[in-house]
């Protein structure tokens, strides 16, 4: 197959912003073009008011030239019915998306089918397999956040169908070995590559925005989504002790909702009974992430549970100094007291204790911040996840003596 380019679909459901859509845009702008003729598809069609609450990757995907396709689905509604009745409803909806999947493959004789996230998985795997076609899946999760215990054993399935499954922790890797002791298909551990754009904002304009003076002169900043696994509970309680060392110190907790608007709340009334909600700020960011990047002096991700956040990654690139938590694939890529400070998750005391270290020794700062940086340009940018993942597509489309032939060259890692 290998004397032509091989044709490649990446799916996802939207191009909503997350680290998902951001891998598939990373991946669209640094593929070898002379071995990948590569299509990006979204299932489901642009919602304005979803993108104005949640933001969208549709303008990066069109600024760097990346035609995407809209495989056009009827986005599943939420409806008055039994649970019977949802079931079979979405089991038709599914059967339905699948084989205008299947067509739109065969149409365009791809050659692999790359599924990211769990809103991809059932369709983009039903369709490939009964295209004929291999069917590489990106997950971060062994479970669905939040779980769905009906969706379980369709995705324990499609495990056991896949050609080979990618993930971007060792951690993960692990957890998906435990769940597929008899599946065959490799497992490809190969990090988000992040790279940022200039920001589109000054600093200044960003401040106003999240209403922090200009004098400020220490901002403490936590970029994630704001649901409840993501641990700014544990960094409020631990700003009491922080910014009690500095009155022009802030606390950002920058991201979307996703739903959890409850969540958000409660936050603010731990921030207001600590007696801090005027240090504290809680909003989400309609621009550029990068705007957000540049008014954060001391990154914090307090994580209680989590795979590889590309905000750590993002930080790394920044050469920004961080505390993150010893959760997923961070203690993989950022190791304690050399690329950045780690600290058990749920523990606000060691957090506090960490972030004053940080800030009461800024020559350690910034040499952490330097080393996170070099980390970042070894093994973490874009190109470094574009080889590895084509590296699994070569792997898998290779014919049985184009395998044995590759024993005697580079190993696949």
């Amino acid at each position: 197959m290998h004397d032509r380019r091989i044709k490649v679909l990446s799916l996802v459901p939207d191009l909503g912003l997350g680290g998902g859509e951001n891998r598939v845009l990373n991946l669209a702008r640094t593929i070898d073009r002379s071995k990948f003729d590569l299509t990006v598809g979204t299932f489901f069609s642009r919602d304005p008011i979803a993108e104005a609450k949640w933001g969208s990757l549709h303008p990066e995907f069109e600024s760097a030239g990346i035609d995407v396709v809209d495989l056009r689905l009827t986005r599943p509604k939420k409806r008055f019915q039994s649970r019977p009745l949802q079931v079979v409803s979405t089991l038709i909806a599914l059967v339905r998306a699948a084989v205008h999947l299947r067509r739109f493959i065969r149409e365009r004789e791809i050659d692999v089918v790359d599924a990211h996230m769990d809103g991809s998985l059932l369709i983009a795997v039903a369709a490939a397999v009964s295209a004929r076609v291999p069917v590489v899946v990106t997950l971060y999760h062994v479970q669905t956040i939040p779980p769905k215990p009906l969706l379980q054993p369709f995705r324990i399935l499609c495990l056991h169908l896949i050609a080979a499954l990618i993930t971007d922790s060792q951690a993960r890797v692990h957890d998906f070995e435990a769940v597929m002791p008899r599946v065959h298909a490799p497992i490809f551990y190969i990090p988000n590559g992040v790279r940022l754009e200039p920001p589109k904002k000054t600093r200044e304009e960003v401040l106003a925005f999240f209403d922090i003076p200009s004098n400020a002169n220490t901002i403490i900043g936590q970029v994630s989504g704001l649901s409840p696994f993501k641990g700014h509970r544990f960094l409020i309680e631990a700003a009491v002790q922080v910014v009690a060392e500095n009155e022009k110190m802030y606390i950002l907790c920058a991201g979307f909702s996703r739903g959890f608007d409850a969540h958000i709340d409660e936050l603010w009334i731990q921030a207001k009974d600590l007696g801090i909600a005027d240090r504290v700020r809680i909003a989400s960011y309609p621009g550029s992430i990068a705007d957000v990047w540049q008014i954060i002096d001391v990154h914090v991700h307090a994580s209680t549970f989590d795979s590889l956040p590309n905000a750590i990654i993002e930080s790394m690139s920044l050469g920004k100094p961080a505390v993150v938590t010893s959760v997923g694939g961070i203690p993989d890529v950022v190791e304690n007291g050399k690329t950045g400070i780690v600290v058990p998750p749920g523990d606000a005391a060691a957090l506090a204790e960490a972030l004053l270290c940080l800030l009461n020794d800024p020559e350690f700062a910034t040499c952490l911040g330097h080393a996170a940086s070099l980390r970042y340009f070894e093994t973490l940018t874009p190109e470094c996840c574009t080889r590895a993942v084509e590296r699994c597509f070569l792997e898998i489309t290779s014919t049985p003596a184009e395998k044995k032939a590759a024993l005697f060259r580079e190993p696949i890692t």
